[in-house]
Formats: C-alpha cells, structure tokens, sequence
C-alpha cells in the first residue's frame, strides 16, 4: 500500500498535475501507515502554504514528523501482551514543518 501511494505521488508529480491537497492526503496517510499516529492535515497545509507541490518530499516530510513525535513521546512503559502487536504512542505532541507547528494525534 505504502509504495503504491509512493507511486501515486510520483506519477502524478511527473505528470505535473500534482496539488498541494494530494501531497497532504498522502502526508497524512503515510504518517499513519510509517508511525501509527494521525497528524492534522489542516497545520499540514499551513506549514507547506505557498510551497510547490512539485519540489515537497513527501517522504522527508514523514520521516521528519514521526521522528519528532517519537522524541517528544516516551515510549510506552509496559510491554504488550504475549501475542498481541505493541500498541503506538497515543499523546498529543506538536512537531515542527517547515518551522510551522504540526499537531499529532491530537482532538
């Protein structure tokens, strides 16, 4: 799923026909799918306002916001349950983008 969104955002990158709204779509999917947390599409947008869709690494942009989050959050201290799968941090944290504040996994 993660290359085929990867793809998605190339071919249409190639294609020139690449908005801002896709590349935050695909921002926040991949945020999910990479680190399991849900990033606010709306400080998204107003971190990469007036960038070229064109020129935004997608792939730097996740990278950068789950190894924030992943700073600002302790790991959770108990392990998970023989069998069951290690549950993602769930506490509201703010990264920056771009030097905009980007909330995650926050209401």
């Amino acid at each position: 799923m993660r290359r085929a969104l990867i793809g998605l955002g190339l071919a249409l990158g190639l294609a020139g026909c690449l908005t801002l709204a896709d590349v935050i779509n695909t921002i926040v999917t991949n945020a999910k799918l990479e680190c399991s947390i849900a990033v606010s599409a709306t400080d998204i947008a107003t971190a990469l306002a007036g960038t070229d869709p064109n020129v935004i690494i997608v792939g730097s942009i996740v990278s950068a916001i789950c190894s924030q989050y992943k700073a600002a959050v302790p790991p959770t201290p108990t392990a998970p349950a023989p069998g069951e799968a290690p549950k993602a941090p769930s506490a509201c944290a703010t990264v920056l983008i771009n030097g905009h504040p980007v909330k995650v996994n926050c209401p």
